[in-house]
């Protein structure tokens, strides 16, 4: 039986995986939709978009200065430590 914690990590281990691949399709330029599951209210499933919407416009800036693949890899690895 999963207690409540094991519950809220699956959740947010969902919720980062979920974010994890929305983000990587927007800056590899796919254009179909990442599954979320279907347990998720629409009001998560926005906010979870705006953020990794959020993500890749500071990915994308050129005020950043990432644009070297080290800089592009060091920033990936903070997002998804």
């Amino acid at each position: 039986m999963e207690t409540t914690t094991d519950l809220a990590i699956d959740f947010t281990e969902n919720i980062a995986s979920y974010m994890r691949e929305k983000f990587l399709h927007k800056i590899q330029g796919h254009g179909h939709n990442i599954p979320f599951p279907s347990d998720w209210d629409f009001t998560l499933l926005q906010e979870c978009d705006h953020a990794v919407g959020v993500l890749v416009e500071a990915y994308f800036n050129p005020c950043m200065n990432i644009q070297s693949i080290p800089h592009k890899i060091n920033f990936l690895n903070l997002i998804f430590r």
